[in-house]
């Protein structure tokens, strides 16, 4: 859509025109209010594929719901860095595809109990993500990352696994004894709370 198009309309006249019940001008202006939100939807793409940082753009993209699916589905395929993948893998999952499904699935199962503290960032948004939409096949990679945690040196992310497996079904008795033991003395008050919540 270019801006010296003669039928291009700006956005109070696409608003009027959708308002004045003459389906005459309603048709045209659904249209191009389709195509405008299909440019701003890919521009969006583009600026998040090109910051430093994109957890701000990727909370605004889920605003644009089902729109943004065939164009972050796209991105699965493309040579893009893991982060990008990553979150596009989970954002198609917040508007109910399930297209990144196997990419998530694949960061649980790549990263072993020995090497995941140090890389879990994409790690712990695919469990995270996994957990919530209750993906069984999620809950194994889950614990094994779980059992060779270092809990003394990150129980916050600790807490965060245990919370997807209580929602995969609950966190083993034998691991959760081992994490007893482990966990900061001065945590520990927590911990009964902690291993009951199923959200």
């Amino acid at each position: 859509m270019n801006a010296g198009d003669h039928n291009t309309m700006d956005v109070p006249e696409i608003i009027a025109a959708l308002k004045s019940g003459d389906l005459a001008r309603q048709g045209p202006a659904a249209r191009e209010a389709a195509e405008i939100v299909k440019a701003l939807t890919s521009e969006c793409i583009n600026a998040f594929l090109s910051a430093s940082y994109r957890g701000p753009i990727a909370d605004g993209l889920q605003q644009f719901g089902v729109v943004m699916q065939p164009l972050l589905t796209e991105l699965l395929i493309e040579p893009l860095d893991d982060e990008a993948k990553n979150t596009a893998a989970a954002l198609l999952f917040a508007v109910g595809s399930e297209a990144g499904l196997p990419y998530l699935l694949s960061d649980l199962n790549r990263f072993g109990p020995a090497d995941v503290v140090g890389q879990s960032r994409p790690f712990i948004l695919a469990a995270v993500v996994l957990g919530k939409a209750g993906v069984a096949e999620a809950a194994g990679p889950v614990e094994r990352a779980l059992r060779g945690w270092d809990v003394r040196s990150d129980p916050y992310m600790a807490a965060t696994l245990i919370d997807v497996l209580n929602k995969l079904g609950g966190v083993p008795d034998d691991l959760r004894r081992k994490l007893e033991a482990d966990w900061p003395v001065e945590m520990r008050p927590g911990l009964p709370a902690l291993f009951a919540q199923k959200r």
